[in-house]
């Protein structure tokens, strides 16, 4: 239980206000687990995230996983059941699994939780390959047929039928799908969470694993020292490290298989290290807690022990500090923008209050020069920087798992060293049209830009697995993605994929906007998010300097909660925000009044 030891003190004041900032240190075990779990759910009975007003499948089942795993009931579980299922997420295969094993843990026959029991009848399942439209999944379920894309969409799929009494035809080409994509070491897709899937589907199905023994083997080689799972046990790639998600699926595989990791008192120890002050438990130790996280780390824990409340042992954890705003920082507002079409409408994006602007360009020499001709007409006195975000879309950019991918990205870098980084633009573009798997794309065309300030940013990144390497491959600055997409026109891209909030603190997390008709009768409506940092003057090096020190946060405006602004960024910086609002709030200069303030 929470117990609170103060170590020191101090007192930080921000733009007038105290912000306590006590270095203090707080004892945690499975009571602060639970607490953080119930802190989760909302006035309707569902769950979201802890900070948010909002709720969603992606958030309900989790917490309901969660707390199942503890061994502790829902509260207002109908209400959590009526309002919970919903959800509007870019991967409908993950969320067609959650909506179903969700019915299952909150309805108190199994007849209860089908989906739709008109439909439960002899399915059939057919693979239908995603091409180069990655991102349109071909999701399709009716009376005869469900479609699936992938290992781990089959798994979503396989578990989602059975838990509504569906009767699965065709176990024979499943098995032969299946098994086509065992490779030579005995793993499927050459990464854990596919191979994890496969074990699962196999098992389900009630058909043997091949090569048994060396999948297991392959599984466990997975393990690092400290007791966590990685996804690959000898990938030199920057991003395999180890991670609760990686760690909790290599223990459930093993689990359905009848054994534990080679290290299982360690990897109790790793789970347990992910433990934060407020009583969740993050990705890797010292991130930020979120609902998916706490749960793998308290299911984890679940199968390794059998009891996962006293698995959580008590541990000590200081409290989060408030970022520290030098005197010479302010907040600064950014944007990405599609179109300008001339530097009366850069006039208008000033202001609308932006300091900052990534305008998209072309990679040739004319076009860059181009948004330099455009940028130059913005006189000092304007005091806005436009950073051009070149375009670098691949045509058939390979995932990890071998589909081929259609990426649109943005390289984005000061306009001072765009003359210096042509010629990478023009190596680049050698390689965008043809076809080029990840590793070769960091190096022939990440690779060059890493002696200068550059941000890459991609629109679209698939999958979970997908996503985990191509963003976690961008900490710190690395050759990866660099930054999350989490706003455009106002839409709440983090809502569409839920998953993203993984790197909440660790990369920055960006907004765009089309800027619209100079004569159109509203601009509100198009401007309704922004990029939100604090720096030292409007320039793009600044940008990237805050969001190295996790002083950056995207702001979406939405006047349908308390307080009318969703924020994605640390804890930290959203608190310095909330306080800071009178100086920043773009659609109204006088600042809202005290009442208003969330």
């Amino acid at each position: 239980m929470k117990q609170w030891i103060f170590i020191g003190a101090g007192v930080l004041f921000f733009g007038g206000v105290c912000c306590a900032a006590a270095n203090e240190v707080v004892s945690v075990d499975a009571e602060d687990c639970l607490a953080y779990l119930l802190s989760c759910q909302k006035s309707n009975g569902a769950f979201g995230p802890r900070d948010q007003h909002y709720t969603d499948v992606a958030w309900t089942y989790p917490a309901v996983a969660a707390l199942r795993s503890l061994g502790a009931d829902v509260p207002r579980a109908q209400e959590c059941l009526l309002h919970g299922t919903g959800g509007g997420s870019g991967m409908p295969y993950w969320t067609y699994y959650q909506q179903t094993m969700l019915r299952r843990l909150l309805c108190p026959s199994p007849a209860d939780s089908l989906l739709s029991p008109d439909k439960v009848n002899s399915i059939s399942l057919r693979h239908a390959p995603l091409g180069a439209d990655y991102s349109v999944i071909p999701f399709h379920r009716d009376d005869t047929q469900c479609l699936f894309t992938d290992l781990n969409t089959l798994w979503y799929a396989v578990a989602s039928l059975q838990q509504e009494g569906a009767s699965i035809q065709n176990h024979q080409s499943i098995r032969r799908f299946v098994q086509d994509r065992q490779d030579k070491e005995a793993c499927f897709g050459g990464h854990l969470i596919p191979s994890c899937h496969a074990v699962l589907t196999l098992c389900a199905l009630d058909w043997p694993i091949p090569h048994t023994d060396r999948c297991i083997d392959w599984i466990q080689r997975c393990q690092e020292p400290d007791g966590g799972f990685r996804y690959h046990p000898t990938s030199e790639s920057l991003s395999n490290r180890a991670d609760i998600w990686y760690t909790w699926s290599a223990v459930r595989a093993l689990h359905v298989l009848g054994v534990k990791p080679r290290r299982a008192d360690a990897c109790m120890r790793w789970i347990n290290s992910l433990q934060n002050a407020d009583g969740g438990f993050g990705d890797r130790p010292g991130w930020e807690s979120r609902l998916y996280s706490t749960y793998y780390a308290v299911d984890a824990l679940r199968l390794l022990t059998g009891n996962a409340r006293q698995a959580i042992v008590e541990k000590q954890r200081t409290m989060p500090r408030p970022i520290v705003v030098k005197e010479n920082e302010t907040v600064r507002q950014f944007c990405h923008v599609q179109s300008v079409p001339d530097s009366e409408s850069l006039r208008r994006l000033r202001e609308w209050g932006l300091d900052l602007v990534a305008l998209k360009t072309n990679p040739d020499r004319v076009s860059i020069q181009a948004t330099r001709d455009l940028a130059g007409y913005v006189p000092s006195s304007l005091g806005m920087e436009i950073a051009p975000a070149v375009l670098l879309d691949c045509r058939r950019l390979l995932p990890p798992q071998g589909q081929d991918a259609a990426q649109m990205a943005q390289m984005v870098l000061s306009g001072k060293q765009i003359t210096e980084a042509q010629t990478f633009f023009t190596q680049a573009c050698s390689w965008l049209g043809q076809a080029i798997a990840w590793p070769q794309f960091q190096e022939q065309v990440l690779g060059p830009f890493q002696g200068i300030d550059a941000m890459f940013r991609c629109e679209h990144d698939y999958d979970m697995v997908n996503a985990y390497i191509l963003y976690d491959d961008g900490l710190d600055g690395r050759a990866g993605v660099h930054a999350v997409p989490a706003a455009n026109m106002g839409i709440d891209c983090i809502r569409q994929y839920p998953y993203r909030e993984r790197w909440l603190g660790k990369l920055p997390f960006v907004a765009e906007m089309v800027l619209p008709d100079r004569h159109a009768a509203d601009g509100e409506l198009f401007d309704r998010n922004r990029v939100l940092f604090f720096g030292r003057d409007n320039t793009f090096s600044s940008f990237l300097d805050a969001a190295r020190k996790g002083k950056t946060a995207c702001a979406i405006r939405d006047e349908t909660i308390p307080g009318g602004v969703v924020y994605y960024g640390s804890v930290e910086m959203v608190q310095s925000l909330r306080l800071s609002r009178r100086t920043w709030q773009w659609w109204s200069r006088t600042g809202p009044t005290a009442a208003q303030l969330d």
